[in-house]
């Protein structure tokens, strides 16, 4: 189980890396717009390991990340708990009904 916290509020709870390679940009995670957590709601950080750069004399005109892998970052990376806050919506998914249950599921670990 993953979490993808939207920068606009929305939690999402997505199965695993497959589901969320499915349902987010890989440009949006990189950008930091979607943000990944495991099930303890640590931070995931991306990882692109099939970059392509487009190059014209040397120049870079454009980058796609490819698709992405998610690695535990630093022990001090940022915790999903911390990031609630300003959480509007945790969007239907099968395992919590709100952001209530959300909570008490990442204070218990």
């Amino acid at each position: 189980m993953l979490f993808a916290y939207n920068d606009d509020g929305r939690l999402e709870v997505v199965e695993d890396v497959a589901e969320a390679r499915a349902n987010f940009a890989a440009a949006d995670v990189e950008a930091g717009v979607i943000r990944l957590f495991d099930e303890n709601g640590r931070y995931m950080a991306p990882h692109f390991p099939q970059r392509t750069e487009k190059k014209f004399l040397g120049m870079k005109l454009s980058s796609n990340p490819g698709p992405f892998d998610l690695r535990p970052a630093a022990a001090s990376a940022e915790k999903l708990l911390d990031e609630l806050g300003p959480t509007i919506v945790v969007m239907p998914n099968r395992w919590f009904k709100d952001i209530d249950a959300v909570r008490a599921h990442l204070a218990s670990r």
